[in-house]
């Protein structure tokens, strides 16, 4: 584990693993960072910029997530919290589950960010700032992927072909 964090690369130029992908502002909040969203087979990631990210696996449930700086897993349909923790000498992840609360008002402002792209699609209320392949279908998938990821459900295991 790298004992420095960078921020994170340019999602549409560098993740490679996303095919296809898309990034696009808002109409409504045009000085808010840019939303990526991209596809791993029938997976889904999204990302506000570089915090928060969720990623889904194909049902979609969240099944990983990148909020306040921790990083999120699915277990046993509860989410785990992984922190880095330094000290001289090495970095440890230490990790927690998230108490009822603190899932609960996650769940909630992933549902109000997601929710507020599913309008703003429907509506047409958004801007197209690059997608690759250049020709590909991302739009369209996320369009039709967004309204069904709510209500949010938690996977039971955190990896992409998992439950």
């Amino acid at each position: 584990m790298a004992r420095q964090e960078h921020t994170r690369e340019d999602l549409l130029r560098d993740a490679k693993a996303l095919v296809p992908r898309i990034q696009i502002t808002l109409s409504d909040e045009p000085t808010a960072d840019p939303i990526v969203c991209g596809f791993r087979g029938d997976a889904a990631s999204v990302y506000f910029g570089e915090d928060p990210a969720y990623h889904f696996n194909p049902a979609g449930r969240l099944r990983r997530a990148f909020v306040g700086g921790e990083l999120l897993k699915a277990d046993e349909g509860a989410l785990v919290a992984m922190r880095r923790e330094r000290s001289a000498t090495e970095v440890a992840l230490a990790s927690r589950r998230l108490a009822p609360a603190e899932t609960e008002a996650l769940l909630a402002d992933a549902t109000e960010r997601l929710g507020r792209v599913a309008a703003a699609l429907a509506a047409g209320r958004f801007t197209i700032e690059g997608q690759e392949p250049p020709q590909g279908d991302a739009l369209a998938r996320f369009a039709s992927l967004a309204p069904s990821l709510l209500p949010l459900r938690i996977a039971n295991v955190p990896n992409v072909a998992g439950a």
